[in-house]
């Protein structure tokens, strides 16, 4: 919804809240009614595509006018003349659903700080402060319970309140839905809660107390606050009438540039509606992605930062891993978790062991991975070469290694590393110095310190919707490391010789009024043999700084060639993806950006030298040619992944799309936004089919990392994707295309250190053609990819024809490989 403002008004309109609001209210997320034939009902209201809720006489709303949420319904500010003596006004767009009669109401514009916000109750209209999480609710439900992203419970609770320092509090618990009100027991005393979309339930509490809550209804959020207070009726209400018009209510005559503003409305008189009989439901295809995180036991809510997040630091997680940890030969899955919230025990890091059977045990709390970490991207892999998955966690602070035991559990071997306290966002591993063993490339994004920050003069020319706190290139970059590897009789030892081979990503840039000599702020990196000569570059994603490729020499240095290539990239740089989209036999780049800045695809065009010997890379920008660029204006994208969702043979794309920044004036938490899913067409450009095809079962999520991986061993690949201080999802592939279609999954067995043959490449001939995917270890958006290769075939029924490329340098023939299934091709 924009915000649309009259120019002479615009520095006088208050700024979205400059306090940020983690946990701002308890909202449900039920279906709405579906209604019957009767003679007359309340009509529903819906302010500018919200849903308002029934308009029933005596229903008090409160509608922030500065907010992002996609929950909230909000207003637009314009004014209708350009004269000094204007005065700008507040509309809403009411409309009535098979409304035959006009409504009444009365309505008033207040302000308040903005760190506060207005929530209805039966009594009235309350101004709350800062939220304050719960120190428990059982049965384990603090974290889904933590934020307002439409991820419900319901039945019997007991929560605990936190302590409280500074003496009278009340209690809030917010419920909005279909029903006239909601019924809520509360220690056995029965409660009603007004259908508001901002409904309140205002309970004194003071001290730790624990409530026991029963509730039908979902149930999305719940906390306490302190220092909330009845509104005061500081002006006038101005009587309104509306039907499908516009609410044109006045704003203040000198609005506080300090203040927020919400708009009150109480209905006097219902609009009501005549409907002619029952609504038929509708019908539609059931779509390729289904979320089943629930049923498989994935019931994990990812929870970071402090109660008011008015910072960039806790809105960039989390990444995610799949790995077979324990040797089973089915995909286990690793998230790291956030740092939590004030007032609660460190939080685990959560690993799930793959059962076999669709869904997952929890074995968090035995694999001795800890917890408590500020935590951004994971990666699996052998670092010691003895066949057993390790683990590597890019943390903000001390990042984490854990050498795996082969059995589900490990061993925190995180002094092995290099002493260090940067912000580390991902990590991936290949041999560049073709030792035999994996190296480590860690990005590090941002050096925190508001001492940066411009005075508070200068940062008042300079507001707009963000705090300044939330913007990127108001600091410092930090070195990316390149940790080698001198594994030595299976003992690991990393050296950082990043800044020694001149990968540590140098940049100069303006940071604040000066330039300087700063590291780009690093996202995501990629080992990728653009080139096809054997060695393994490597390629860097940055955010608000140019991106960089460094070309391998083969003899263990590097050389950067980025503007060479034409990938010298200055956009908001996060995730990136690596496949043959054009099918031609060289590897293409995939690059999400900033919500302003289209995604990028970058497609490789290898040309021999008159020699014969080397290849030159050039790239050429071809999203808008294939249709990536248009619908990823307007959406902040991170995760991408590359996967063939119908089996066809071609790379479908999804994208894990999410606001960098929280809504300051209404759910606390980051802005979700929807995900993209384009499926490749034959004979044109990509089909974006998300609306369709991926299931919604919540509002949308800031979701973050994505990674593809065939968790349930049926033939084709489903999805992962993370969320910002929000549910995690697993997206299995149900799609009917595919029916029909063939695949082959490989694994590989390298000879050496290098266990899986992390930089491979594969090549299947088939009578359908030639398909050619590498292997790599960390790609995405701070996640780990599976360690093995998933090819459709099309109607491809086999046998076909695999030749490898090893990291070695090695070549191997594999003839009249099944398909269907899985199969382990090795080095020796």
């Amino acid at each position: 919804m924009r915000l649309m403002v009259h120019r002479a008004w615009k520095e006088k309109l208050p700024q979205l809240a400059a306090w940020a609001l983690s946990a701002c209210m308890l909202a449900a997320c039920g279906d709405k009614d579906v209604q019957a034939t009767v003679t007359t009902s309340p009509a529903r209201g819906f302010s500018n595509g919200r849903d308002l809720g029934p308009l029933l006489a005596g229903r008090r709303l409160a509608l922030p006018l500065n907010s992002r949420s996609e929950i909230v319904p909000r207003g637009e500010v314009k004014g209708t003349d350009f004269g000094p003596e204007d005065r700008p006004e507040a509309y809403f767009h009411v409309q009535t659903e098979g409304g035959n009669s006009a409504g009444t109401a009365r309505a008033l514009v207040i302000e308040h700080p903005t760190d506060q916000q207005v929530l209805t109750t039966d009594q009235g209209w309350f101004q709350a402060g800062p939220p304050l999480l719960a120190r428990s609710i059982e049965p384990q439900a603090s974290s889904l319970l933590a934020r307002q992203d439409g991820y419900c419970t319901s039945g019997t609770l007991r929560v605990t309140a936190p302590p409280c320092a500074s003496g009278a509090t009340l209690w809030l618990v917010i419920l909005s839905g279909s029903k006239l009100q909601e019924s809520l027991h509360l220690d056995n005393q029965e409660l009603q809660v007004p259908a508001a979309p901002r409904g309140a339930l205002v309970v004194p509490w003071s001290g730790l107390q624990t409530f026991e809550i029963k509730t039908s209804g979902p149930i999305d959020q719940i906390y306490f606050c302190e220092h909330a207070q009845e509104v005061g009726h500081l002006a006038p209400w101005q009587d309104v009438s509306f039907k499908t018009d516009a609410l044109q209510v006045p704003l203040p005559e000198e609005p506080n540039q300090d203040l927020t503003m919400t708009l009150l409305l109480e209905i006097l008189e219902a609009p009501m509606s005549f409907p002619a009989g029952p609504r038929e439901a509708s019908t539609s295809l059931s779509p390729a992605l289904r979320d089943v995180a629930s049923e498989a036991g994935l019931q994990v809510v990812h929870l970071e930062g402090p109660d008011l997040q008015l910072d960039i630091r806790p809105t960039m997680g989390p990444g995610a891993a799949w790995g077979d940890f324990d040797g089973d030969g089915w995909l286990d899955l690793f998230l790291p978790q956030g740092a939590g919230r004030p007032e609660q025990d460190p939080l685990p890091h959560r690993l799930f062991k793959n059962q076999g059977d669709g869904t997952f045990e929890d074995i968090s709390f035995r694999a001795g991975l800890g917890g408590g970490d500020a935590s951004m991207g994971a990666l699996a892999f052998d670092a010691n070469g003895d066949g057993k998955l390790d683990l590597y966690l890019a943390c903000q602070g001390r990042d984490r290694f854990f050498l795996g035991k082969g059995d589900g559990t490990f061993k925190d071997a995180s002094n092995l590393l290099p002493p260090s306290d940067l912000w580390s966002s991902s990590a991936c591993a290949a041999d560049y110095d073709g030792d035999g063993d994996l190296d480590l490339y860690i990005t590090r994004y941002l050096e925190y310190d508001p001492s940066q920050l411009p005075p508070d003069s200068e940062g008042a020319s300079m507001r707009r919707e963000d705090p300044l706190p939330m913007l990127p290139y108001l600091f410092q970059g930090q070195p990316n490391q390149l940790l080698r590897n001198d594994l030595a009789e299976g003992i690991v030892a990393f050296s950082d010789v990043a800044e020694k081979l001149g990968v540590h990503d140098p940049k100069t840039r303006r940071v604040g009024k000066e330039t300087q000599d700063s590291p780009g702020l690093g996202m995501q990196a990629i080992w990728w043999d653009f080139d096809r000569d054997g060695d393994q570059d490597l390629y860097v994603a940055n955010d608000v700084t140019p991106n960089v490729l460094y070309e391998n020499n083969g003899k263990g240095g590097f050389l950067e060639v980025t503007l060479e290539a034409g990938l010298d990239d200055p956009r908001g740089g996060m995730g990136l993806a690596i496949g043959d989209l054009e099918r031609d036999g060289d590897e293409d780049l995939l690059l999400t950006n900033w919500e302003l800045e289209s995604n990028a695809l970058y497609l490789n065009l290898l040309e021999r030298r008159f020699s014969g010997r080397t290849r030159r890379p050039r790239f050429r920008d071809a999203a808008i040619a294939t249709g990536l660029a248009r619908p990823s204006i307007g959406v902040t994208s991170w995760g991408p992944a590359l996967f063939d969702l119908e089996l066809d043979g071609d790379l479908d794309l999804f994208v894990a799309n999410g606001y960098t920044s929280p809504d300051y004036s209404s759910t606390g938490i980051c802005v979700g936004q929807a995900d993209h899913l384009y499926v490749a067409q034959a004979d044109g450009p990509f089909l974006e089919m998300g609306d369709t095809q991926i299931e919604k079962k919540a509002l949308p999520a800031a979701s973050r990392g994505a990674i593809a991986c065939d968790y349930d061993q049926d033939g084709d690949e489903d999805l992962l994707v993370t969320s910002n201080n929000g549910a995690v999802r697993l997206l299995r592939n149900d799609s009917t295309r595919a029916k029909g279609h063939t695949s082959i999954r490989i694994r590989l067995k390298g000879k050496g250190a290098n266990t899986q043959g992390i930089g491979a490449e594969v090549t299947l001939s088939t009578s359908k053609g030639r398909y050619r995917r590498s292997l790599r270890a960390g790609e995405g958006y701070l996640t780990g990819g599976p360690g093995e290769l998933l090819f459709g075939l099309g109607a491809c029924k086999g046998p076909i024809d695999a030749h490898v490329r090893w990291p070695s340098g090695a070549e191997t023939e594999h003839r009249e490989l099944q398909v269907g299934g899985l199969v382990i091709l090795s080095e020796e």
